[in-house]
């Protein structure tokens, strides 16, 4: 993906006034994966302090942003499902997340992004049960994630719209 690319649009568009419930939930999303990266990349900061300092950082910069951005949106949308399963799974409350984006799926059965944040959901709550009770504790989560991303990679490929590489 060329999220830099995007990032730099989506921030000139809104800086020159263009405002609309797409640019805040495109900008909620991105601030939202920035989020997740900083999230994953303080684990390997190994003072405490530091750690806490990096992701105090982060939470100013992307986290309350995409807070902001995707509830803007959700207020203006009519179908808010799924944002609210990212601001759930943005907000660690992955059960809540996967089941407002199954609700998604449900109402809107090609919206396989859906099916990739319940993917998600379950993988990041099989890395945690796994790391607290030992890994053989999480492959019935990590079959759910596997069932989710292969639909929602079926659903990709068949949209008309969705390229991708070969």
């Amino acid at each position: 993906r060329k999220e830099d690319q995007s990032w730099q649009f989506l921030k000139q568009a809104e800086t020159q006034g263009y405002a609309s419930a797409d640019l805040d939930i495109y900008l909620g999303i991105l601030h939202a994966n920035q989020w997740q990266q900083r999230k994953n990349a303080a684990k390997a900061i190994e003072n405490d302090q530091q750690r806490e300092v990096f992701l105090q950082q982060a939470r100013e910069q992307f986290y309350q942003p995409a807070i902001d951005y995707l509830s803007r949106a959700q207020q203006e949308q009519a179908d808010a499902e799924f944002l609210m399963a990212h601001v759930a799974y943005i907000e660690g409350r992955l059960e809540e997340a996967i089941t407002l984006a199954l609700q998604e799926s449900e109402k809107h059965p090609w919206h396989y992004e859906a099916l990739l944040l319940v993917a998600d959901a379950y993988s990041q709550m099989a890395v945690t049960k796994g790391a607290e009770e030992g890994h053989d504790s999480n492959v019935e989560l990590l079959k759910l994630s596997n069932a989710h991303l292969d639909q929602a990679i079926m659903i990709g490929d068949s949209d008309p719209n969705n390229h991708r590489k070969t």
